[in-house]
Order: C-alpha cells, then sequence, then structure tokens
C-alpha cells in the first residue's frame, strides 16, 4: 500500500518539478542575456535571448516569452533597428502576461524614450520617461522598483542637459539625489558621478567654465573613492570644457586620458568618439598631422569593426527569421504527410477532419488579415506620427532661434543642403541658416522676430542670397529655394 502511495506522489509530482526546472533553465538564460548586454556582447546577448524565447514558446511559458521579447527589442535598438524594436514592443504590449508586469511595463517605456531620443523627439522622450516614472512606482519588487526610479530620473535630467535647461536639470538632480539617499542599490556612486559629470557639461554649454570644473572635479572626487568605470566620461567633458575655452593642448591631453582609459574597459563605441575627437584637434597643425592621421585610422578602424559586429547581430536575426519560416514550412509539410496517411486509413473521418479544418483556415485566414491591416495601419500611423513631430519640432526650433535648429532640418532635409553646397561649396552655416527659414516659407517678419534682427537687415540679406546664387528679381525668394530639390529653379 505505502509502495502504491509513494508511485502515485511521483507521478503527480514529476510534472510539477519538470516545469519548476525548465522556468529556472529559461529564467537562467533570460539573465545571461542581460550580463551580456551590458556588456556590450549584443550577438551573445541576442543568441541567449532567442534561446530562451524558443523554450519559453515550446513550453508555453508566458512570462519567459514576454522578458525574451524585451531583450530581443533592447539589442534591436542598441543596433539601429529601431522600427524592429518598436514593432516587438507593440507585440510584447499586447502580451496578457504584460499587464501584469510593472517592471516590464516600466522598460517598454524607457526603451520607448531611448528610441525617441535618438531621433530628437524629446517631447515624446520625456513622455516615456515620465510614465515610466509612474509605473516603477508600482513595482513590487524593492530593488527592481528602486533601479526603474532611478534611471527614469536620471534620463529625464540627461534630457534637459541636452537641451541647456539647467533650472529643470537642477530639479530633476535633486529629486534623483533625494531618491539615491534612500535606495540600497548598489550603483548609487554611478548616478552621483554621472549626475556631476552631466551638470559639468551643461555649465560648459553655458560658458560657465569656474562651475564646470566644480562640478566635473566632485565627479573625480567619487570615482577616485568609489567607481572608475566613469573616468572616461569624466575626462573626456574635462577635454570639451578646455576646448571650450580655447585650450587646445590641455582638451588633447584629457582626451588622451580619457582615451587610455576606454581601453582599459573595452568600450569600443567610446574608444572610437575619443580618437575622432583627438584626430579634429591634431588635424590643422602641421607638427602634429601625422599623429592626427594615426587616431584617424584607428578611429575608422574601430567603425568599420562596429558596422560589421552589428551587421552580424543583423545576420544572426535574419537567420533567426528564416530558420523560423523554415521550421513553419517542415511543420506544414509534415502535417501533410500525416493528414494523407490518415485519408488512406480512415476516409471517412479524414473527410469531416477537412470540413472542420477547411472552415478553422478560413477563420484563421480572416483573422490574420485583419491582424496585417491592423498592423499596417498601426505602422503606417506611427511613420506619420514621426514625421510630423520632427517637423513640428523643427518649425518650433526655428522660431526659438535654437541652435538644434540647423542639424534637425540638416537630418530632415539633406539633398537641399547637398545642392545648396554643390551651388556654393564655401557658403557659411548661417547662410544654410537663413536658406533653411526660407525653404520653410517664413517671411520676411517671421525672419526678422525668430532671429531678433530689424525687417530691413533681412531684406538686405536676401538681396546679398539673390546676388550669390543669381536669383531673378521677379522671382519669389522662397519659392526658388524650394525648387531647389527637384532642379526646377530659373536663373538669369
Amino acid at each position: 500500500m505505502r509502495l502504491k502511495i509513494i508511485i502515485i506522489l511521483c507521478i503527480l509530482i514529476t510534472p510539477i518539478l519538470a516545469q519548476n526546472d525548465y522556468k529556472k533553465d529559461v529564467d537562467s538564460l533570460i539573465e545571461s542575456s542581460y550580463f551580456k548586454f551590458i556588456d556590450l556582447q549584443f550577438i551573445e546577448s541576442l543568441k541567449l535571448a532567442n534561446k530562451a524565447l524558443h523554450i519559453s514558446t515550446k513550453t508555453k511559458y508566458e512570462k519567459g516569452v514576454t522578458y525574451s521579447n524585451l531583450y530581443i527589442a533592447r539589442v534591436l535598438q542598441e543596433v539601429g533597428l529601431r522600427m524592429d524594436a518598436i514593432k516587438l514592443i507593440e507585440k510584447i504590449e499586447e502580451d496578457k502576461y504584460y499587464k501584469k508586469d510593472d517592471f516590464l511595463q516600466a522598460e517598454t517605456h524607457r526603451l520607448k524614450g531611448r528610441i525617441a531620443s535618438y531621433h530628437r523627439l524629446y517631447s515624446l522622450e520625456k513622455e516615456h520617461y515620465l510614465k515610466q516614472l509612474k509605473v516603477s512606482q508600482r513595482i513590487a519588487d524593492e530593488k527592481k522598483r528602486d533601479m526603474s526610479i532611478t534611471m527614469a530620473y536620471f534620463y529625464i535630467q540627461h534630457l534637459y542637459v541636452k537641451q541647456n535647461n539647467l533650472d529643470s536639470v537642477e530639479t530633476y538632480q535633486k529629486l534623483l539625489k533625494e531618491h539615491l539617499s534612500n535606495s540600497k542599490d548598489s550603483s548609487v556612486s554611478y548616478y552621483y558621478i554621472s549626475a556631476y559629470i552631466d551638470k559639468g557639461l551643461l555649465y560648459t554649454n553655458l560658458g560657465r567654465f569656474d562651475e564646470a570644473v566644480e562640478q566635473l572635479d566632485k565627479s573625480l572626487q567619487l570615482i577616485q573613492n568609489s567607481n572608475t568605470s566613469l573616468l572616461f566620461y569624466s575626462l573626456q567633458i574635462y577635454g570639451d570644457l578646455e576646448m571650450a575655452r580655447g585650450d587646445t593642448s590641455k582638451a588633447v591631453s584629457y582626451y588622451k586620458r580619457a582615451l587610455k582609459h576606454s581601453k582599459d574597459l573595452n568600450i569600443n563605441h567610446k574608444t572610437m568618439y575619443l580618437h575622432k575627437k583627438i584626430s579634429d584637434c591634431l588635424i590643422n597643425d602641421e607638427a602634429t598631422i601625422y599623429e592626427a592621421k594615426n587616431h584617424l585610422r584607428e578611429y575608422n578602424i574601430i567603425n568599420d569593426s562596429l558596422k560589421v559586429h552589428n551587421k552580424m547581430v543583423t545576420d544572426v536575426i535574419l537567420r533567426d527569421i528564416i530558420k523560423k519560416a523554415d521550421d513553419a514550412s517542415t511543420q506544414k509539410n509534415r502535417s501533410f504527410f500525416y493528414i494523407v496517411i490518415g485519408i488512406i486509413l480512415v476516409s471517412l473521418i479524414i473527410g469531416i477532419f477537412l470540413i472542420i479544418r477547411n472552415r478553422n483556415s478560413k477563420k484563421n485566414l480572416l483573422k490574420k488579415s485583419q491582424q496585417l491591416i491592423s498592423n499596417t495601419e498601426k505602422i503606417e500611423l506611427l511613420e506619420e506620427k514621426l514625421e510630423n513631430n520632427i517637423f513640428n519640432d523643427i518649425i518650433e526650433l526655428a522660431k526659438s532661434n535654437s541652435p538644434e535648429f540647423l542639424p534637425l532640418f540638416s537630418e530632415s532635409y539633406p539633398q537641399f543642403i547637398e545642392l545648396l553646397k554643390q551651388l556654393d561649396p564655401a557658403i557659411r552655416s548661417s547662410e544654410l541658416y537663413f536658406c533653411a527659414l526660407a525653404y520653410l516659407n517664413f517671411s520676411t517678419k517671421d525672419i526678422a522676430n525668430f532671429t531678433f534682427v530689424t525687417v530691413r537687415a533681412v531684406q538686405v540679406r536676401k538681396n546679398r542670397m539673390r546676388k550669390k546664387f543669381d536669383i531673378p528679381s521677379e522671382v519669389d525668394f522662397n519659392e526658388w529655394f524650394r525648387n531647389v530639390e527637384n532642379g526646377s529653379f530659373e536663373n538669369k
């Protein structure tokens, strides 16, 4: 009797133990994928996440499926496949498990904020970070909650650093430091150091050099006492500060120290960036041009290597897509074979089965068609929203006479800028700025208001531009620039 009870218990417990085993395996793979990701080993991170996804899908482990997709989306964002990352995030948000996990929701908002940051959609970026902050308050796990809140505050203050908004930076750095003072997170010193460096960068941009030095000195003191991983960043901003002061020699000295530390940490993308900075500082001096070329060569080598690495990541993704398609095809062929055997053995049963399957196929096809139409509409809506947001950002930057206007305009209308440079290779940035305002069809009065000059000054500048580009007096000035892209402008 006891033996029977033991056997029955073994039969009941074995599936439960097996279920716990595969969940542990998946969770371990996801954790390993995370550590590979923070070490910038994107291919390895992607392979581990894909393996976790395969096991989770096969065993119907909802948490594993959703988290695996999250880590895949992180890699996609980092290697530049941001549209694919957005699609995957949308898929994650449709999962049932997504609504149960506040940390997962916070992470998707953080990822969306990072993507918006890359496209300089600062309003949208801030919106997602604020949503991340709100959701983070509900996270049950104390460690995850602390980490998510810390990152939200940090990214918001960094967003304001990029916009040179000192008041907002100070507000969110204060909130960040208040949160860190009560946090048990082991990475507290990292965020204190980053905040001091960010503020040093902001003061440098504002021309308040003494205050910048004070902030950078604080960061250096913390680095020496606790965390050396950010030394290269602090030294880089010291270099930027000296460049702003006009001391190229001292700036290069800081950049070289930052470069050495970046190499020690094996941070390739930062190493590449610092090689380029040093090269730009030295290239115009005959005495240092050879050294400048060496740094430029190193920059190109690392840049090519990173491109190859990103291509390898993309190839891994494509191979996985092809493999899934092949597996689906193989499964379909196997199913067809079984159906044929079934028809031979039991024609009546298979006949009924085919009728049922035909009905189900039509339903599935209709459902998939509706999903495809829905996804296509979402993508088109997102693309239209992105384009509209970028155009609105350009208009707002123009109206505020922001230094960010010309870079964003050049990125959005590269053909126009290139054609102007072909017409006049020596054209100055200020002239490009003026031409961009004309291209956007702003009136003389608008341009005068936005650039804080008189209407007469704008008219004089228009006359100079007419002479420079041989624009006939009877041709509308703004219309001529709008026709430059399609080559239909008129000459004398």
